[in-house]
């Protein structure tokens, strides 16, 4: 289901997996008017694009086609982040409206900063808060984990669903 008229819609598919008998088809949509304005600067910036490629499914490149286990790729943008799931090549690609804005106003909320003050102390997380015990926190600190906590639930429900969805098909 897409959000937009097909004929708002940029469309394009390829191949990601055969059988004999079968073959499992990745395809993907972008709204043709974020398309011409990517395009238009583009070329402000003197270049000359020849092909636009889905961030989502880009991330398989960063993974070794040969693996023989299941690798997930992810990329959390301040809009949005990019999903894609890999096994002996791209296996599914996807971006989840959820990024580190949704985040910034649920820290905000939380913690009753601003939305500025709250991207701050998001950015600024010292290596392993997110897998601190609460009881060894304060009650700021741990105010602040609950509501990053709280602002990843729908990035890591979607996220669970995906590769749910995916497994049960393949």
């Amino acid at each position: 289901q897409a959000p937009y008229h097909l004929e708002d819609m940029s469309m394009t598919w390829q191949p990601v997996r055969s059988s004999g008998i079968q073959s499992n088809i990745l395809s993907g949509m972008a709204v043709k008017i974020d398309l011409q304005e990517q395009i238009a600067e583009l070329k402000e910036a003197q270049c000359e694009p020849h092909a636009i490629v889905m961030p989502a499914a880009s991330l398989a490149d960063l993974v070794s086609g040969n693996d023989e286990e299941s690798v997930a790729v992810l990329s959390f943008d301040e809009e949005e982040s990019h999903l894609s799931l890999c096994h002996e090549g791209l296996l599914f690609a996807r971006t989840l409206r959820i990024g580190g804005d949704y985040i910034d106003r649920i820290i905000a909320e939380y913690c009753s900063v601003s939305v500025e003050e709250a991207q701050t102390l998001r950015r600024k997380l010292p290596t392993g808060f997110l897998l601190a015990e609460i009881d060894s926190l304060s009650k700021d600190e741990a105010n602040l984990l609950q509501a990053i906590h709280e602002g990843m639930r729908p990035l890591v429900q979607s996220i669970m669903m995906t590769c749910t969805m995916v497994e049960a098909e393949n």
